[in-house]
């Protein structure tokens, strides 16, 4: 983010340093889609919070983290909004059982077990 609209987010809080009044962020977005090219004019300040929980997950983060560093009050409700942007593990879980059982030595008169029918 560039220094003007660092300041232009920055300038919106409170003399004391306590949190933004929505209107203040509200009043500060406008300003930063007017300094920001390509901004789309719905973007608004929650979008920032979905990339930064987008990005955490990228990189590898677990969903405990995540959860802890989105204050969500519950792993539920970062898996709820956010599950579908976790690896999946299946694939995951193949390779290292791949790499496990191709570094397995062949068994020594390996018995193939039949089912007996009838």
């Amino acid at each position: 983010m560039s220094e003007s609209c660092t300041r232009v987010v920055t300038s919106s809080s409170p003399a004391g340093g306590g949190p933004a009044s929505t209107w203040a962020i509200d009043r500060a977005m406008r300003r930063v889609r007017k300094i920001v090219p390509g901004l789309p004019e719905t973007f608004v300040f929650h979008d920032l919070r979905h990339f930064f929980a987008s990005s955490l997950i990228e990189a590898g983060l677990d969903v405990k983290r995540v959860q802890a560093l989105l204050r969500h009050a519950s792993a539920k409700t970062t898996l709820d909004t956010y599950g579908h942007l976790f690896p999946n593990q299946d694939d995951a879980v193949r390779a290292k059982l791949g790499t496990f059982y191709a570094a397995q030595p062949e068994a020594d008169g390996l018995v193939t077990l039949q089912r007996q029918t009838g």
